[in-house]
């Protein structure tokens, strides 16, 4: 039984509500299995992050920016007198790793009342909070940090981050039905929001597989790609890195997740991606099994 079937038995088996579910080989051909109704294009809440730093990579490889630079000089004019001097320490790598010393979600529009956010820029708002975990150490999961890392590529591009990825990634994937949330001044979430087919949330797992390239097109270079993947250790659990996660039990495979149940498995050593959308479904659980039916596969193959 291949490793999807096994998969999907699993899933009928747990009564998991996974909507629809794909597996993409290196070569972008797939097989997709719709387990109930459901709107073709579906939240992928952190999902979205992985685009969001696909996107800086995006920049990066065009030598419009490194991971190294600093945030305060590109957003100076937006800080007040009074702010936390640490901010000028904050660099995109720190972002895209969640470790820019913030120590608590802010600016969360999908929860919060509008009113909350009536400035000219929301931003203002942001870099009037102190940081006070230790920049480039303290690790803080928050949403603002891909917020800013959105206004980086808008800064840097003239474009919203959503009409960046659509021109870069969506329009020569072959994407359909997405959609992207902003906050009330236009400007694309970035940590959240993106609305996808699976099948299409899948392709960006076989560029991070094939170190960048998708159907013969070179999306994002090797060296993003490594960096990327070169994940940190955050917790028994596992490790993060530019919003790719990997479990410290099965080092050579990675993963973009998001809540309540969003996945893309990367599965180099078969060169695999499996992606699902889901409402509630246990990632945890399921990246172990495909782990272990992977490893039997393997041992089959000798």
């Amino acid at each position: 039984m291949i490793i999807l079937d096994r998969l999907i038995e699993q899933i009928k088996a747990d009564g998991a509500d996974v909507s629809s579910i794909v597996e993409m080989d290196e070569n972008g051909d797939f097989v997709k299995k719709d387990l109930r109704s459901f709107p073709v294009a579906k939240y992928t809440f952190s999902v979205s992050k992985s685009y969001t730093a696909a996107a800086i990579g995006v920049l990066y490889d065009r030598n419009l920016l490194s991971d190294e630079d600093p945030v305060y000089p590109l957003f100076k004019d937006l800080f007040a007198p009074s702010h936390d001097p640490k901010w000028e320490t904050v660099r995109i790598k720190d972002l895209l790793q969640h470790r820019s010393g913030f120590a608590k979600p802010y600016l969360n529009y999908k929860d919060e009342d509008d009113s909350l956010f009536q400035t000219d820029d929301p931003l203002r708002l942001m870099f009037e909070i102190p940081l006070s975990g230790t920049i480039g150490e303290t690790m803080v999961y928050v949403d603002p940090n891909y917020y800013l890392l959105s206004r980086i590529v808008e800064l840097k591009t003239g474009m919203t981050l959503y009409e960046f990825v659509r021109r870069e990634f969506f329009i020569p994937m072959h994407c359909t039905d997405h959609a992207w949330t902003c906050c009330p001044k236009g400007h694309t979430d970035g940590g959240s929001g993106l609305l996808i087919r699976t099948q299409d949330m899948a392709k960006l797992g076989v560029v991070y597989l094939n170190g960048g390239i998708y159907k013969g097109k070179r999306y994002l270079s090797e060296e993003w790609i490594k960096r990327s993947v070169a994940t940190r250790y955050v917790d028994d659990l596992g490790e993060y890195g530019y919003a790719v996660l990997r479990k410290t039990t099965a080092c050579e495979n990675y993963y973009f997740q998001g809540a309540y149940g969003q996945l893309v498995y990367i599965m180099p050593r078969t060169k695999r991606v499996i992606a699902y959308h889901s409402i509630g479904a246990d990632n945890n659980k399921y990246i172990d099994l495909l782990r272990e039916w992977e490893n039997e596969e393997l041992a089959q193959k000798g």
